[in-house]
C-alpha cells in the first residue's frame, strides 16, 4: 500500500460531519415563535392593528399610523422541553450491504439531552417617526431566525447532531407614506447578520471502510503485506478462497463479486483503524444577506383596517472555519506497523488525519430566508373588543438542499492539495403557512387584555426528511396578554405563551456513504464520481410531549 493509494481516500474522513453541519433549522421550519411581545399576546395576529413601532416587521405601512417618536423596546424567555424515544436509530450499513434500505448496526447511547438551553432570551427594537405629515420613517432590528440544541455526546443521535446554535439577525429600515385616511404604502431594506456553530461526531469505525476502497483495489503482496500481519494475511487469503502463496501474485479486485469486494473493504477497515476510534468537528460561520420588504394597508372605515406584506426571499453569504478534533483516531498498530503519511513518513493515526486529510480549513455556504406573504385584517367590533386575525403563506419549498463547502489546504512540506468534497443535506421542504386569530377586551381606559391562537404548520414534508437537529412538526400555539397605559406617552405589554408541538417521529436516512451516494432506491455500488460526505446510517426516533414556554415584555413610548 503506497501513501498516494491512501491519500485520496482518508481525506474524505474529514468530511463525514458536512452533511448534517448545514442543517437547516431557520426560516419556517425552525422560526423564532415571538419578535415582539406586543403581536405575542394575540399569537401573532395583530398584523394590521398599527398600535406601536413594532408593527413595522409585520407591515411597514402601519408605521403612518403612528404619532410622534415611537419606541419599542421586547424582551422574551423562551424555554423548551420534551422527550425523545430511541427507535432503533443505526450507523453507517456495512460495504457488504448493497440491497435497497439495509441497515447498519444499532447505536446505543444516553438521553437526548436538552433541546435548547433551559432560558434562551430574545429582544428586539423599533422606532418610527414622522418625516412630515406624509411620510414615516422606521427602523428595527430583531431575531430573523434561530435557536440553540445542545445534545449529549453520547446519545444515540450523535452520528447525526451533537449540539447547534444559529443566531439571525435583521436591520429592517422601512419608508412609510400615507396617501389619505385610507391609504398607505411602505417599504423597507433588509440586512440580515447571521452566525452558526455546530458540533458532530464522527463514525470513524463505520465510514472507514468506504474510505479504504482504494486500499484493497490493488490486492497484492506489495500493497498488503507491509502492512497486514500474518494474521491478517491469513484471515484475507482465507477471505479470497486462495493459497496464501497466491496473494504475492495478485488478485484483480475488479474481478472480485461486490459481497466480496464489501467484505474486503471491511476487513481492511478493521485491520488499518482501530475500532475505538473516535473523532468529531466543530464548524463556525458567519455571514450575511440582503433583502426588502413592501406592505400595503387599507382602511375602509375608521374600525377597520386590511393589510399585505411582503418579505423577500434573502441568500446569506456565510463564510468561516471547520476544526477538527481526532486525538483519538488511531492506526491499528497491533496489525500493522505504521501509517505512511504522503511524504513517506510514519505517523500515527491523528497526525495523519489532522495534518494531511483532515486540516482545519475555510468553509463557505449560502443559506435561503424564504419569502413570506402575509394577509392581515383589524375590526372594533365595538368600544370594548377589537377582532383581528393573520395568514402568512412561507414559500419554503425554495429550501431544496443545503450545502457546505471546505476549500482546499495544502499538504504540509508538500505544494499538494488537499480537496475535500461538499456536505449536503436535501431538505426537499414543501411550502408552508401560519393562521392566527386574536382579540383585545379594552377592560378600561388603561388595561387591555389580549389574546390568540396559532396554527403554524413545519415544512418538513415526512418522517425521512425531519433531521434529529431540527425535529420540527406542526405547532399549536396559545397566548394571554395585556397592555397597560404607565401614563401618558408610555405602555407596557406583557404576555405568555404555551406552544406545543405534534408529537412526530424522524426516520432521516442519511444516503451518503463515505464518499458516495446511494442509488435512488437505497441500494449501494458505490458506482460514478465521489460526490457527497456523510456518515451515514438511518435515524430512527420519536419525540413527544415538546411545549415552548413563552414570557415577553415590551415598553412602549411615544416622544
Amino acid at each position: 500500500m503506497t501513501a498516494s493509494v491512501l491519500r485520496p481516500t482518508l481525506k474524505h474522513l474529514s468530511l463525514a460531519i458536512l452533511a448534517a453541519c448545514a442543517t437547516p433549522v431557520w426560516a419556517a421550519g425552525f422560526d423564532v415563535p415571538v419578535i415582539a411581545t406586543a403581536m405575542q399576546g394575540t399569537s401573532n395576529a395583530n398584523h394590521a392593528e398599527a398600535n406601536d413601532a413594532s408593527v413595522l416587521y409585520y407591515n411597514p405601512a402601519g408605521i403612518t399610523r403612528l404619532k410622534g417618536l415611537n419606541v419599542s423596546n421586547s424582551l422574551s424567555i423562551i424555554t423548551l422541553s420534551g422527550k425523545v424515544e430511541n427507535l432503533g436509530t443505526t450507523g453507517t450499513p456495512s460495504p457488504e450491504q448493497t440491497g435497497p434500505g439495509e441497515e447498519g448496526p444499532l447505536i446505543e447511547g444516553g438521553g437526548a439531552g436538552t433541546y435548547w438551553p433551559k432560558v434562551l432570551g430574545s429582544a428586539a427594537l423599533f422606532a418610527s417617526m414622522p418625516w412630515n405629515d406624509e411620510i414615516t420613517l422606521g427602523f428595527g432590528i430583531f431575531p430573523a431566525a434561530g435557536g440553540n440544541l445542545n445534545n449529549k455526546a453520547d446519545w444515540f443521535g450523535r452520528n447525526f447532531a451533537d449540539a447547534t446554535a444559529v443566531e439571525i439577525i435583521d436591520a429592517n429600515s422601512v419608508g412609510a407614506i400615507r396617501f389619505d385616511d385610507k391609504h398607505s404604502l411602505g417599504f423597507g431594506t433588509n440586512l440580515l447578520i447571521g452566525h452558526l456553530n455546530q458540533k458532530l461526531q464522527i463514525d470513524i469505525p463505520g465510514v472507514a471502510p468506504y474510505l479504504l476502497q482504494p486500499v484493497v483495489s490493488d490486492v497484492s503482496a506489495d500493497s498488503l503485506t507491509p502492512w497486514l500481519a500474518p494474521a491478517e494475511i491469513s484471515q484475507l487469503t482465507q477471505l479470497l478462497g486462495v493459497n496464501p502463496a497466491d496473494i504475492k501474485l495478485g488478485i484483480l479486485y475488479d474481478q472480485l463479486p461486490p459481497e466480496l469486494k464489501g467484505q474486503l473493504a471491511k476487513l481492511a477497515g478493521q485491520a488499518l483503524l482501530t475500532p475505538e476510534s473516535r473523532g468529531s468537528g466543530t464548524i463556525e460561520m458567519y455571514g450575511y444577506g440582503l433583502g426588502w420588504n413592501i406592505g400595503y394597508m387599507f382602511s375602509p372605515v375608521d374600525e377597520t383596517r386590511f393589510g399585505i406584506s411582503f418579505r423577500s426571499k434573502v441568500r446569506m453569504k456565510m463564510r468561516g472555519d471547520i476544526d477538527w478534533e481526532v486525538s483519538r483516531v488511531e492506526g491499528n498498530t497491533d496489525s500493522t506497523i505504521g501509517l505512511p503519511a504522503p511524504d513517506g513518513e510514519r505517523v500515527s493515526g491523528s497526525e495523519l488525519l489532522s495534518e494531511y486529510y483532515r486540516p482545519d480549513a475555510t468553509t463557505k455556504s449560502t443559506l435561503i430566508i424564504p419569502a413570506k406573504l402575509s394577509f392581515g385584517l383589524f375590526h372594533k367590533l365595538n368600544d370594548k373588543i377589537d377582532l383581528m386575525s393573520d395568514l402568512t403563506l412561507n414559500k419554503t419549498s425554495d429550501v431544496k438542499e443545503i450545502k457546505v463547502y471546505i476549500l482546499d489546504e495544502k499538504e504540509p512540506n508538500r505544494d499538494v492539495a488537499i480537496k475535500q468534497e461538499p456536505g449536503v443535506i436535501n431538505t426537499k421542504w414543501r411550502d408552508s403557512f401560519k393562521l392566527s386569530v386574536g382579540g383585545n377586551y379594552h377592560y378600561d381606559d388603561k388595561l387591555t387584555l389580549r389574546g390568540g391562537y396559532m396554527y403554524d404548520m413545519t415544512p418538513i414534508r415526512s418522517a425521512r426528511y425531519r433531521h434529529p437537529s431540527a425535529p420540527d412538526s406542526n405547532r399549536h400555539m396559545l397566548s394571554v396578554g395585556a397592555n397597560y397605559k404607565l401614563k401618558k406617552n408610555m405602555h407596557v405589554d406583557a404576555a405568555y405563551s404555551l406552544v406545543h408541538l405534534e408529537d412526530t417521529e424522524s426516520h432521516y436516512r442519511d444516503p451518503c456513504r463515505g464518499d458516495h451516494l446511494e442509488n435512488d432506491d437505497g441500494s449501494f455500488d458505490g458506482s460514478g464520481p465521489a460526490n457527497c460526505t456523510g456518515n451515514g446510517g438511518t435515524f430512527h426516533g420519536r419525540f413527544t410531549d415538546t411545549f415552548i414556554h413563552i414570557l415577553g415584555l415590551q415598553l412602549n413610548s411615544r416622544f
